[in-house]
Order: structure tokens, then C-alpha cells, then sequence
């Protein structure tokens, strides 16, 4: 080093010290430092529309969402599931909104169905390249590949054992993602695999 002292940086305000700031208009004044947030302060509070949202554009149902809802969400005790019915989906959906427990849960629970979503879509471009490569080798040029889409959970359950207990509609929708993300690719969704 050059012998000069290194800048110090201030410690950045909690969100505390940020609403104690001064402000103009109620907001607090830009200090240039983002606050922290501890991981035990729960900033977002999901609103009923938003999870109606989030729920569509997973593409699932007020039941499937129970489910997959109920699926996610750890329990004190392992032994026992918990259910979240229908129609606890539908109120949290309207007036009633998110009860706090399904609220502290909601965020992490739409994320893991991100992820889940993904890995399925990755599981099917990797398969479909698989069956791709193989139809080359046999037919001295590019084949097409068939993904196998289903009707209903137990099909998915049987066939894709490592989804057991997610809705069959989040495997077709990676399906359709996936043949989106390949347009290359010769690639035909199959109910019956054919």
C-alpha cells in the first residue's frame, strides 16, 4: 500500500434509525446508505391480490395451491401434514387476506415453486437433448424429441416419482416453458408420450 489510511464506511442505519431520521413529507431523507434488515424483521406482508397473482402466474389452482402450500411448509410435527384447503386459499385471496402464519410462509413458498419450476424445466431440456443426440445417431440427422405432458397427478406422480405431491399442471407449464426456450428444436408435447 501506498501508506495513505483507507476510507472507513459508516455503519449502515437500521430501519429504526431510518424512520428516526429527519424527512420531508413523512419519508425519511436519502442518506446514501441502504438500510439493514435483520433476518428476523419481516418487511413484506403479501397482500391478498399479490398472492392471487403469484398463484395465477404459477399456474395453479386454489386447491393445487393448497396443496403445494401445505406440501412446503414444514411442521413442528413431522409425523403430522398440514392441509390448507380450497377454501382457505379462496379467503386468503379475498377481504380476509393472509393469516399471519400463511403470511410469514407465502414469499419462500412462491420462491420454492420458482425453483421447483425450474429444475423441472431443466429436467426436460436435458432429457429432450438426450433423446435428441440419440435420434442423430440413428437417423444420421436431428430427430424430435417428445415430452411427456400428463392429465392428471397420479400419470405425473408415476412417471416423475422425484415430483411426487406437486400438481401435474407445474410439469406441463415447464414443458411449454421449455420448448419456448428451445424454438431449435424439434419438440412435441405428449399426453401419452407418443
Amino acid at each position: 500500500m501506498d501508506g495513505s489510511k483507507s476510507p472507513t464506511t459508516p455503519s449502515q442505519p437500521s430501519l429504526a434509525s431510518a424512520s428516526n431520521q429527519s424527512s420531508k413529507g413523512g419519508f425519511p431523507t436519502n442518506t446514501g446508505a441502504a438500510p439493514t434488515i435483520s433476518k428476523t424483521e419481516r418487511v413484506h406482508t403479501m397482500t391478498p391480490i399479490e398472492f392471487k397473482t403469484r398463484r395465477i402466474r404459477a399456474g395453479l389452482s386454489q386447491e393445487e395451491m393448497g396443496r403445494v402450500f401445505a406440501f412446503l411448509v414444514p411442521t413442528k410435527n413431522l409425523a403430522s401434514r398440514l392441509t390448507v384447503a380450497q377454501s382457505a386459499v379462496s379467503r386468503w385471496e379475498g377481504s380476509r387476506g393472509l393469516p399471519a402464519w400463511a403470511d410469514a410462509e407465502a414469499l419462500d413458498v412462491f420462491k420454492r415453486i420458482d425453483d421447483i419450476s425450474q429444475s423441472m424445466i431443466d429436467a426436460i431440456i436435458a432429457q429432450a437433448q438426450l433423446d435428441l443426440e440419440d435420434a442423430a445417431g440413428t437417423q444420421g440427422e436431428g430427430g424430435k424429441a417428445v415430452v411427456r405432458v400428463f392429465d392428471d397427478d397420479e400419470a405425473f406422480w408415476q412417471a416423475q416419482p422425484r415430483f411426487t405431491d406437486f400438481p401435474h399442471i407445474l410439469w406441463n407449464i415447464a414443458a411449454v416453458n421449455a420448448a419456448d426456450m428451445m424454438p431449435y428444436m424439434s419438440l412435441t408435447l405428449s399426453v401419452d408420450g407418443e
